[in-house]
This record gives structure tokens, sequence and C-alpha cells, in this order.
């Protein structure tokens, strides 16, 4: 009955909050420019971003971003902004990570493998604080800018606007649940590398008033200008160039959901030390157990390894599961670490201290136990 009850009790861990549609939680701030994201949010646009002329080899694009952070702990994370293509779904992404702004991009190397390039903004985050980035590109790198300030560069990261093209989602990953929180004041979209100069002139002039934005002397270049000033409804409109409109769903899902995704395409915050010991010691016991029933009570003589396949398939039957829910993630290093987790719990077990202990107490009763503990 124990171990009924402690598997019942890992699929409604594992499962829960069984809801397949949630509700989206992204809401416009009051009185005010902006919308709030949090747990479960998203926004997108319907259509891809450019027009296959715009993302001609050789060209390149500037994306600007004003928002503002909700550091609720060590601990913060999530995807802030991405471009999703069928080819490439996380080609281009924005992240935070603590206090770090996160500039990613997904290319295939010449053995055609994929990797992920990165250039990491340190402390660039403060909660509660707006804060403008410009990620610009040329055919010397990326560079970026917090504040209009020169905050890092990656001369390795190339960038061109094919991968400001596809599909934009806001406040969550195209392909796992990673949610942001914080608020969104602005997303801007230029097809041209913006120099130094234009960069702190166009967050200076922009900083206060944004009713003027049209004076700006970058403004014919702009793709897109999202500046969410509607304060009510579903729609985002784009302000500038021809990019669609945005769409604030009613209900959150994952547009575009991986299946059992692999442990290094995991995002950051789904590989942090302190997820992983949670996800091997709740099978922990689950583990001994088992072991425990197989070896005193059954008198199963391959009990090991029916308690460790045991775990394995509980495990993934739980991540299958996952798949239909949208606020949980289905990946294959859950499957690993639970699965380490009931092999832990069966070696804890086999322990000759714990059998003594087990067999002094009569915590368990049944046939008698094997002369020879099973390695």
């Amino acid at each position: 009955m124990a171990c009924v009850l402690l598997t019942l009790g890992l699929l409604t861990v594992g499962l829960w909050p069984f809801n397949p549609f949630p509700l989206n939680r992204a809401t416009w701030l009051p009185g005010r420019h902006g919308v709030r994201l949090s747990e479960h949010s998203q926004i997108f646009s319907p259509g891809a971003m450019l027009a296959s002329a715009q993302t001609l080899p050789g060209s390149f694009c500037s994306l600007e971003v004003q928002l503002m952070t909700e550091l609720h702990d060590f601990r913060n994370a999530g995807t802030i902004l991405g471009f999703y293509t069928p080819d490439n779904p996380l080609q281009f992404r924005l992240m935070q990570y603590n206090d770090e702004l996160l500039i990613r991009k997904d290319y295939q190397d010449e053995h055609n493998r994929r990797k992920t390039i990165e250039l990491e903004l340190e402390h660039a985050l403060v909660k509660g604080q707006p804060v403008t980035f410009t990620i610009t590109a040329g055919s010397d790198g990326v560079t970026a800018y917090r504040n209009g300030v020169l905050a890092g560069n990656s001369p390795k990261m190339k960038l061109s606007c094919a991968d400001f093209s596809g599909q934009l989602i806001i406040g969550n990953s195209p392909v796992t649940e990673n949610s942001w929180r914080g608020t969104l004041l602005k997303v801007s979209a230029y097809d041209q590398s913006l120099s130094p100069l234009q960069v702190s002139h166009y967050y200076q002039f922009h900083s206060n008033d944004l009713s003027e934005l049209s004076q700006d002397s970058v403004s014919d270049h702009r793709i897109a200008e999202y500046t969410f000033t509607e304060g009510s409804g579903r729609t985002i409109h784009n302000r500038a160039g021809a990019a669609p409109d945005l769409r604030m769903p009613e209900r959150f899902r994952t547009l575009h959901r991986q299946f059992l995704i692999w442990p290094w395409e995991e995002t950051g915050d789904k590989l942090e030390l302190r997820d992983i010991a949670i996800n091997v010691v709740g099978f922990v016991p689950f583990g001994f157990l088992v072991l425990a029933y197989l070896r005193l009570i059954r008198g199963n003589p391959h009990a090991l390894l029916i308690t460790v396949l045991s775990g394995f398939t509980i495990s993934l039957t739980i991540e299958i599961l996952q798949t239909f829910i949208p606020e949980r993630g289905s990946g294959i290093l859950d499957v690993f670490t639970n699965t380490f987790g009931t092999y832990l719990g069966a070696w804890l077990f086999q322990r000759p201290g714990m059998q003594n202990f087990i067999l002094q107490w009569r915590l368990f009763t049944g046939p008698q136990p094997p002369s020879e503990i099973e390695e």
C-alpha cells in the first residue's frame, strides 16, 4: 500500500496543476503604458516579423527593448523574448539569469551540429528599475548597450536581419515553459546597424517623451515599434514599419512545444543544482520502498532491476504527460535524475546496516530475505 500511495504522490506532484488550458497572466499596467508579465504569460506575433526581402545575407538589424524586472530571489530566470523558426527554434533570444541579461543565438556549425553562442551582460538588471537595452549587429559582430552606454560586445556572434525574423514570442520560450517576470515597456526593431552616437541619441531623445518618436533621425529605419500604450484588449499595435501587430491570447500555451528535450537544450534555470537535487531526492523513497517490498515480501531475485525500471517508467510517463500541460516542461534530464534517485534509494536499502536495522525492528514481514545482498 505504501508503494502505491508513493507512486500516486509522485504522479500528482509531477503533473500538478492538471490544467491543460491555463489563463494567460499578461496584464496591462493601470494608468500608464506597459504590460506586466508573470508566470505563464505570453505575447506573440501571428506571423513572421520580417519579409524575406529584408533578410538577405549581409543585412544587419538592431533591436531595442525597454523593460523592468522583478527579482523575487537569487534564482530569477526566464526568456524575455525570442524569434522562432521551424528550422531553428531558438535562433535568437534575450534571457534573464539572476541579475544578468543573456543574449543568445543558436546556429549550426560546419558539421551541421547545433551550437549556442552567448553574450552576457553582468549586473545589468536591477529590481524595479526601468532599463533600455539596444543590441545592434554589424560586420564586426554584436554590440550591446545599456541605457545608451556600451555594455558589451562579441566579435564571434554574427547576427543578420534573418536572426530577427520568424515569429516573435515575448515573455516565454517558444519551445518550453520558461516564464519571465517583469514589465515590458517597449520593443523596437531597425533594419540597420546603429552607431554608438545613434544609440545614445535615440535613448536620450525617447527616455522622456515617447510621443515624439516620429521626429527621430533613425525613425525611417524602424521595422517595428511596440510601445504597449493600448491599455486594454488583446492586440498590441505596431506603430512603425510593416511588421505585424502582436497578440495577447486569453489562454497560455507553449506555441512550439518540444517533446522530451535533451539536457543540453534545457534553459539555465532547469540545470540548477537545487532542481536536480529535488528530482533525485524525490525518488529515493520510491526506490527504497519498492526494493524492500520486492526483496523482503515477494522474494523476487530481480528486485533491483525491476525497481530501477519502475522508477524509469514512472518518470518517463510523467514527462510524456507533461507535454500536454502548458505549465510544465517535458525533458530527458528529469528522467535521468529521477531514475538515479530510484537507484540511490535501492542502494540505501541494500546497505548492511540498513538490512540489520530492518530485521531488528521487523519493519517488513514476509519470506526470509536472501542470504546475499544484491549489488
